[in-house]
């Protein structure tokens, strides 16, 4: 029994007829946004080789090799919202990501904006959904500018607006109500 990852037990020797139970890992985290999957079994035996669990009976002399496929993690993060998208993924498969909202009320007179995914610093992606080839490990985390919450400060400019007109309507009232003295 061989294996480039984790550690292989059950191998040796067997008796023909006796019942064999080979096990290896079926997962081996590198620590680095990567790790390694068990894919299977390599061997000329006839036996289910893609558990990385066997039970079998030994019917003759076999050698049996662990074959494994490479996995990158893509870490997705937010401030605001919620991100959707992170996960395992295998070379050169297709990962896509979203933001739930892209407008947050950050407090009575600022709003956050959504601006884009960024990947080391750099702005890869405008869009609210992004898909990309995953290839390495990777964090994407969604950028956020502040903007001043106009709807909140239109409607607090018109209730002043208002105030002010009322106040002068009144005062203009009043004056021509008041009789002069001569």
């Amino acid at each position: 029994m061989s294996s480039q990852y984790g550690e292989v037990k059950g191998g040796g020797w067997y008796k023909a007829g006796e019942t064999a139970a080979i096990k290896v890992s079926d997962t081996v985290d590198l620590h680095n946004g990567t790790r390694m999957v068990f894919a299977s079994w390599m061997t000329s035996a006839t036996i289910d080789k893609s558990t990385c669990n066997l039970i079998f009976k030994v019917n003759s002399s076999m050698s049996l090799t662990a074959s494994w496929k490479t996995q990158y993690y893509l870490t997705v993060k937010s401030e605001c919202g919620t991100a959707q998208g992170e996960g395992w993924y295998e070379p050169g498969s297709q990962a896509t990501v979203s933001i739930s909202i892209t407008r947050v009320e950050k407090n009575l007179f600022t709003i956050y904006v959504f601006e884009g995914w960024m990947v080391d610093g750099e702005l890869v992606s405008t869009s609210r959904t992004f898909t990309l080839t995953v290839t390495r490990p990777v964090s994407l985390t969604a950028a956020w500018r502040t903007e001043t919450n106009l709807i909140t400060v239109g409607a607090i400019t018109g209730v002043i607006l208002l105030i002010i007109a009322i106040t002068i309507l009144i005062t203009f009232l009043k004056r021509r109500r008041t009789p002069s003295v001569r």
